[in-house]
């Protein structure tokens, strides 16, 4: 990508563990939701002691909105990430949009009409995303939790739509993320695609941190190619 499309900046996701990976900035996200992870892997689902967020140049807590006490999540964050930024970030509804209409842009104005919502999604947290829904005011009366990244067959939208009838759902809600593996096939009741947006406090501190990043490393290329 670098030699041949001319890519400066790299963003790589799940790299944290990655120690012999070079990089110019690591951030660290928090789930909010569960942010301590119960414990280490296998049993848990942190991947390495907390003290190792002291590596990290900047946290970022994400799903805040779901914290009872977002700053007290803060102040437990400082005591293993020592003087790293720390930041909130918050999870906010755009809208929905009909899942026949995914490649359009902007939400369906009529969407909460079509409650109650049968949810489903195939995410790693994926009580994250109904409590989101119950946070909206959304009535839900079928949740259906699937493997992360999982593909969806045309007989389980089958099941999955037998059981929201059953349910008294009258249409069915999931991610963007579960959207893209969703389009080839049929529904038989309307299918809605919640469309979010992540608003993070201190916006313009993070913007700094990522410019100071990308002006140092761009400064020691140039330097390395002995271009000043």
């Amino acid at each position: 990508a670098r030699e041949n499309l001319g890519i400066d900046l790299f963003i790589l996701d799940d790299g944290f563990q990655h120690l012999r990976r070079a990089r110019d900035l690591d951030i660290v996200t928090l789930d909010a939701s569960n942010a301590w992870g119960n414990g280490l892997l296998p049993y848990g689902r942190r991947r390495e002691p907390l003290s190792s967020l002291a590596r990290a140049d900047c946290l970022i807590i994400t799903r805040a909105e779901q914290a009872h006490d977002p700053e007290r999540l803060r102040e437990e964050a400082k005591r293993f990430g020592k003087d790293r930024p720390i930041h909130l970030a918050y999870t906010r509804t755009v809208g929905a949009r009909a899942l026949d209409s995914a490649l359009q842009t902007g939400p369906t104005s009529d969407w909460r009409d079509r409650q109650p919502f049968a949810a489903f999604c195939a995410l790693g947290n994926p009580g994250a995303f109904f409590s989101h829904l119950r946070r909206e005011g959304l009535a839900l009366t079928l949740t259906c939790a699937f493997a992360d990244h999982h593909i969806y067959t045309q007989q389980e939208i089958d099941r999955l739509t037998e059981l929201a009838i059953k349910s008294g759902a009258r249409a069915l809600i999931t991610t963007e993320k579960d959207a893209v593996k969703l389009r080839a096939l049929r529904f038989d009741i309307p299918c809605f695609v919640l469309e979010i947006e992540v608003e993070i406090e201190r916006a313009e501190d993070l913007r700094a941190i990522l410019n100071d990043a990308t002006c140092h490393r761009r400064k020691a290329n140039q330097s390395a190619r002995g271009t000043g």
